[in-house]
C-alpha cells in the first residue's frame, strides 16, 4: 500500500483526498504527518529510527515518533494479515490434496 508522508494538512489536504479518493484500494488510511522531527532528522541524513532523541526536544521528537509508529504498526498489521492468509490457503491446500488420497 501508498502511504502519504511528510504530509501537513495545512498545504496538502485537497490532494491527499483526491489521491486517496482514486487510489483506495492501494492507500493506506494513514497519512505520516510532516513533523521537525522528519525535517531535521532528514538534515542530519538519518533516519527517524536512527535520530537520537536528545537532538530534539522532547515534544517534537515525542510527536515525530507517534507519526511514524502509528504508520508502522499499520504496515505490520498488513503484512502479518498477509502472511496468516498465506498460511491458512497453504493449509486448506495441504488439507484437501490429503483428503483427496
Amino acid at each position: 500500500r501508498a502511504v502519504v508522508t511528510r504530509f501537513d494538512a495545512a498545504q496538502q489536504m485537497e490532494m491527499a483526498n483526491l489521491m486517496q479518493a482514486y487510489l483506495a484500494p492501494f492507500m493506506s488510511p494513514y497519512r505520516q504527518d510532516f513533523t521537525a522531527l522528519v525535517g531535521q532528522a532528514g538534515e542530519q541524513v538519518n533516519g527517524i529510527y536512527e535520530a537520537d532523541y536528545r537532538d530534539f526536544n522532547r515534544d517534537t521528537y515525542i510527536r515525530g515518533r507517534e507519526t511514524f509508529d502509528e504508520t508502522w504498526a499499520a504496515f505490520k498489521r498488513l503484512l502479518v494479515g498477509a502472511w496468516r492468509r498465506d498460511e491458512l490457503a497453504r493449509d486448506a491446500g495441504t488439507a484437501g490434496t490429503a483428503a483427496a488420497r
